[in-house]
């Protein structure tokens, strides 16, 4: 029972809850997971910088066109429309990679880091390079590799206006009187690295947003260095001093690395690692252990998530977390044994009905937190009157039309939690008058949307 416990634990907190017939994940396993090949991303491909950036200029042109009335209004349209569905496609991709995956502690990191550097650009379906290039594959890299690969995200340069922040000093600043836009810098300070309590002040945000100036996006090629928009000299950041030759994006890479191994860097990331996946208030000797290991290792995140995963705190019981609605929707259509080729095979309409609808519904829009902060990590975010409305009307409605046979609630509640499911909610679950019921208040419960 105690091996049965620590896996149930293990796929529950650190992935997406068990799946019939698919036994618990062992928990010695889960840093091997992540060295595996990405099956996930081959299973469910998304498009590439290139073919975003294609069909973006693509349908700018034809836009232009439109308005100077040499492209019919169908074309403009037509071209508009293939870059929405892209961005349904990621969302889509993002909930079937989470729903296959025999990796799902991958999955969860992968869901981390794409809100930890949250981006909003205008077209969702940049976030499709963003996910696939930048986020999947540094999640067990070293930390300064993942922070660089997402500064050249042409999603997170759109988000933050970094691509109209220009050097004053600059040759595009002096002839075209444009300046400075601090966005970037002070949520690379604030947010990605050292934390709202790190030791910077404007200065440091006013000289890294000079560094960051030449950080460009180009439709057609992606990001790019400009140094005719970057601001000369030298930028002193936290003590140190870049640049001061020739503008270049190795200082900007040089000082991304610095930040990525600073010790308040260490401290906010282990935080928010023992937030994310423990306790909502984690104990201090945990986050210590942690951000010991970031600051040992250099920020390498397979070393950092030993760390998390030996530590006797991420293994206490009862669960803390409360299951944000992308997870607990995942974790509901993984225990009811629907595959991502069963949610494939539904109608555009019948997904947004079995999925998108209700996460905006719960409050969490995929892939669409309000703020660059990302999505709130406290319960009562998402224990509203709302928000458990509708995760009961899920439970009640969807499982029906996604499972032909319902199964046996007294099967269904070991399926779904095994050793962690609670005596009340075992004679609950056999107690209800139909089966459907009784599948309902298994994932209405509150065992099951703890994580």
């Amino acid at each position: 029972m105690a091996v049965d416990l620590t896996r149930s634990l293990a796929s529950v907190r650190f992935g997406y809850g068990l799946m019939p017939g698919r036994p618990p994940h062992p928990a010695d396993e889960l840093l091997v997971s992540l060295t595996s090949p990405d099956e996930m991303r081959r299973r469910h491909p998304l498009p590439g910088l290139d073919e975003v950036g294609g069909l973006t200029a693509e349908a700018r042109r034809l836009n232009r066109g439109y308005r100077e009335g040499k492209i019919p209004r169908a074309e403009r349209d037509a071209a508009r429309k293939r870059l929405q569905t892209l961005g349904d496609e990621v969302r889509k991709a993002t909930i079937l990679r989470a729903v296959d995956s025999p990796t799902p502690f991958r999955e969860r990191l992968v869901a981390f880091y794409v809100d930890h550097f949250t981006a909003r650009p205008g077209l969702a379906s940049w976030l499709a390079p963003f996910i696939d290039e930048a986020i999947r594959t540094n999640v067990a890299a070293r930390f300064e590799d993942l922070l660089w690969a997402v500064a050249r995200q042409p999603a997170m340069l759109f988000y933050l206006d970094q691509n109209g922040s220009i050097g004053p000093g600059s040759r595009f600043g002096e002839k075209r009187g444009l300046g400075l836009n601090e966005n970037y810098a002070r949520e690379l300070l604030e947010l990605h690295t050292l934390g709202v309590d790190g030791t910077y002040t404007q200065a440091d945000v006013r000289q890294l947003a000079e560094l960051l100036t030449g950080m460009r996006v180009n439709l057609a090629e992606g990001f790019r260095f400009d140094e005719r928009a970057a601001e000369p000299g030298a930028e002193t950041v936290l003590g140190r001093t870049y640049g001061g030759r020739k503008a270049d994006e190795r200082d900007v890479q040089l000082a991304l690395a610095d930040l990525a191994r600073h010790p308040d860097t260490a401290r906010h990331m282990a935080r928010k690692l023992a937030v994310h996946f423990v306790a909502d208030d984690p104990p201090v000797a945990l986050v210590g252990h942690v951000a010991a290991a970031w600051t040992r290792s250099g920020g390498d995140l397979l070393q950092v998530y030993a760390a998390l995963l030996e530590h006797p705190a991420a293994w206490e019981l009862p669960l803390r977390k409360v299951k944000q609605p992308a997870d607990f929707l995942v974790s509901a259509i993984r225990a009811l044994g629907v595959d991502g080729a069963a949610l494939s095979a539904l109608t555009e309409k019948n997904f947004r009905r079995a999925v998108t609808r209700p996460a905006r519904y719960m409050g969490q829009p995929l892939l669409a937190p309000d703020g660059p902060d990302g999505w709130d990590e406290a319960p009562e975010a998402w224990i509203t009157p709302q928000g458990l409305a509708s995760r009961i009307q899920w439970a009640m409605q969807t499982p029906p039309r996604l499972v032909e046979d319902m199964p046996d609630p007294r099967d269904f509640v070991e399926a779904a939690l095994g050793p962690l499911a609670s005596p009340r909610l075992r004679w609950a679950a056999g107690a209800a008058e139909t089966r459907g019921q009784g599948v309902a208040v298994v994932l209405a419960s509150p065992d099951f949307n703890r994580r």
